[in-house]
């Protein structure tokens, strides 16, 4: 999950290098970041649809979309093309990790029967730190964005190569029920599973909206910083440890809870 989630936020870890030599616009990093998840509810949803990760081996879905994504994530900088180029491109990004997470956590829990809270709990943690792992990919090659976009597709295509040839299938996986659109109705309508809908979109907030602006926004503030000559960008390495601070002190509660 570390490597697989690299390609998610990658685009606004780079942000000030595709202003410059791009010439995008910061209404245009917005759509891209938009983009992306609109491509995730897509993606999600086909799935759901389709329930091809319980038709399918799920290791197998998890691993042909996971490539996927890096593959449209890498095309995003050796395919010509302009703006819209870009955004068709990170809209299949984002429908193809839409195959990855979900997979992910049936994957996790299939071992697990008592322990499969704490399970999901340490992949949750493990999101959090793939998430903000292209900032520190951002901070090492700062000249060469190219370089670091790269390794993060690289990285995701390295997560499905463990994925499929190391990980076995669980014992324990959950068997799907067949989809029915009436349980979306179902679900607003009952207040209790309602309000944690609110709330989860509340929290949403949070990591897709307010994370992948934080690089540019403590660019704007502390200005563009290096450590040791012009080798280590700041921002991009401070944004990191915080991504990865949030993971470590999330999976350390609920561990000790577990205990």
């Amino acid at each position: 999950m570390v490597f697989a989630l690299t390609v998610w936020f990658s685009t606004n870890a780079i942000a000030p290098a595709l202003e410059v030599e791009k010439g995008f616009s910061t209404g245009d990093i917005a759509w891209r970041t938009i983009a992306v998840q609109i491509g995730f509810v897509i993606g999600t949803l086909i799935l759901a649809i389709t329930k091809l990760a319980d038709v399918f081996n799920t290791r197998k879905v998890f691993t042909g979309r996971t490539v996927l994504a890096g593959v449209f994530h890498a095309a995003q900088v050796f395919m010509p093309g302009g703006f819209a180029t870009a955004l068709v491109l990170r809209v299949l990004n984002g429908v193809f990790l839409g195959g990855v997470y979900p997979p992910e956590m049936k994957i996790i829990s299939g071992p697990f029967l008592s322990g499969r809270g704490i399970a999901v709990d340490v992949m949750i943690a493990a999101l959090t730190l793939g998430s903000g792992s292209p900032l520190l990919l951002r901070s090492i090659f700062v000249a060469q964005w190219e370089l670091a976009f790269y390794l993060n597709s690289g990285l995701a295509v390295g997560a499905a190569a463990v994925v499929y040839f190391l990980v076995q299938d669980g014992l324990l996986d959950v068997q799907a029920r067949k989809f029915n659109p009436g349980y979306i109705l179902e679900t607003v309508r009952v207040r209790s599973t309602r309000l944690v809908l609110f709330g989860y979109l509340c929290h949403m907030w949070e990591p897709y909206a307010m994370w992948p602006w934080i690089p540019p926004f403590l660019a704007i503030v502390y200005g563009t910083k290096s450590l040791i000559g012009d080798s280590l960008d700041l921002v991009s390495l401070v944004t990191f440890l915080v991504f990865s601070r949030g993971a470590g002190l999330y999976d350390c509660r609920h561990l000790r809870r577990a205990q």
